[in-house]
């Protein structure tokens, strides 16, 4: 039977990648079809075999393969280079580079243990940072209506509400009258709550604030607000509190210097943030008896000065640090 050179039927080969390593310390490096077509090694290294790859490693081996050519150095030439048309020849199945079920276990639970330990702070950054552009947007809203208020009535939000009480109207009637006009700025519908809810308002450090400083206005719910209002009083000189739940009444937490900040529409006209310690005794263009802002106490309106703060994002506590990121906890 004529000999077949081992480089034209590897395709058909029946070894094993492992077969490599075996025949690989061997002196023979030759490859036959037997009787029944099937590829066997011999033991000895066959120069008609070993020649084609000869041709090709000449210069890497600086000859050939020869049977006459006795020596161990010699036959691992020949091992050599028949070991490496091995490699090339045989078609080896690929190997798999699939996870293992282990792996990707571990690997969902290090996903999960990481997850666990971000999500909570980026949430919490999350609200955040949504509070902050709800209270900028509803600062801006009072003092845009402000503007508007006097253009159409002829008189800034605290001296309308001091004239219906200095004709006659009991001052709670006029602080409803007073908030009413000023939601009408609002677009859309507005919902009076008859101060169903003014008792689930909270302090800043989570107690349960003085429902009296909220039941004035008869508390509106507009587009996702809630108004309440502390009645003025021109025989005091002192203009009236209006306090905005931000995210509405139905939105937790609903405490103040959270989600629930302080204004007053002043005599002169403006609208600002209470809690100003600069202004402290001033009852109509200050923020005189709204001051509280701090959790180290624990007053029944501590919050209502909170705006302030919030408005140049500094914390009361710590003016070192901000208000939205370092003082809130929420």
């Amino acid at each position: 039977m004529s000999k077949t050179p081992f480089f034209k039927i590897f395709s058909n080969s029946k070894f094993s990648v492992s077969d490599k390593n075996n025949f690989k310390n061997k002196v023979g490096c030759g490859f036959y079809p037997n009787k029944n077509n099937e590829t066997q090694k011999s033991n000895s290294c066959h120069p008609e075999l070993a020649s084609p790859l000869v041709a090709d490693e000449k210069k890497a081996y600086k000859g050939g393969c020869s049977q006459s050519i006795s020596g161990s150095s010699h036959r691992q030439k020949c091992a050599d280079i028949c070991t490496q048309k091995f490699n090339v020849g045989l078609k080896a199945q690929p190997t798999s580079t699939a996870f293992t079920l282990a792996e990707v276990l571990i690997t969902l639970g290090i996903i999960g243990v990481v997850a666990a330990m971000t999500l909570p702070t980026l949430i919490a950054k999350y609200r955040r940072e949504v509070l902050k552009a709800e209270f900028k947007k509803t600062y801006n809203e009072l003092q845009q209506i402000n503007l508007s208020f006097i253009k159409d009535t002829g008189s800034n939000i605290c001296e309308y509400d001091w004239i219906l009480v200095d004709n006659g109207e009991p001052q709670m009637m006029a602080a409803v009258a007073t908030t009413e006009k000023v939601v009408s700025y609002y677009k859309g519908k507005g919902e009076s709550l008859n101060n169903r809810y003014n008792n689930d308002v909270k302090t800043l450090t989570g107690g349960k604030a003085d429902i009296y400083k909220f039941d004035d206005g008869n508390m509106w719910n507009f587009l996702r607000k809630t108004f309440y209002t502390e009645y003025g009083a021109s025989e005091y000189n002192t203009c009236l509190v209006i306090t905005v739940d931000i995210n509405g009444y139905h939105e937790k937490p609903n405490q103040l210097g959270i989600d629930m900040f302080s204004f007053r529409p002043t005599k002169d006209g403006r609208i600002i943030p209470l809690g100003n310690p600069n202004n402290a005794n001033d009852s109509a263009n200050g923020s005189k008896d709204f001051t509280d802002c701090s959790k180290e106490i624990t007053t029944s309106i501590n919050g209502m000065g909170c705006a302030y703060w919030a408005s140049i994002d500094v914390n009361p506590d710590d003016n070192t640090k901000d208000y939205w990121n370092d003082f809130i906890n929420y």
